[in-house]
């Protein structure tokens, strides 16, 4: 007696095109750059260590930082966020 076995595709297609990567400037100079922790284990560490190194190519760079109280609530207030700054990095942590 033999057993039919379905096996299951568990990917998806790619929708890299849904999502454009934003435009870079070329020089980060006196630009207002957010750094943005969404409180995640490990983010805050990412986010340190990005802005150090950016810091060390150039000093004029104004730093905001921002971030979710938790990792589960929404941002209800990231326009105004995205107000105050010109770039921005974003972490996710874990």
């Amino acid at each position: 007696m033999s057993q039919m076995i379905e096996i299951l595709q568990p990917t998806s297609f790619v929708r890299a095109g849904d999502h454009p990567l934003a435009e870079r400037p070329e020089d980060l100079g006196g630009l207002r750059i957010g750094f943005f922790h969404n409180n995640k284990p490990n983010a805050d560490v990412l986010l340190e260590r990005i802005e150090e190194l950016l810091a060390r190519e150039d000093e004029t760079l104004r730093v905001i930082r921002w971030g979710k109280p938790n990792p589960t609530l929404p941002e209800d207030r990231i326009e105004e966020f995205i107000e105050q700054v010109d770039v921005a990095v974003c972490a996710v942590g874990d």
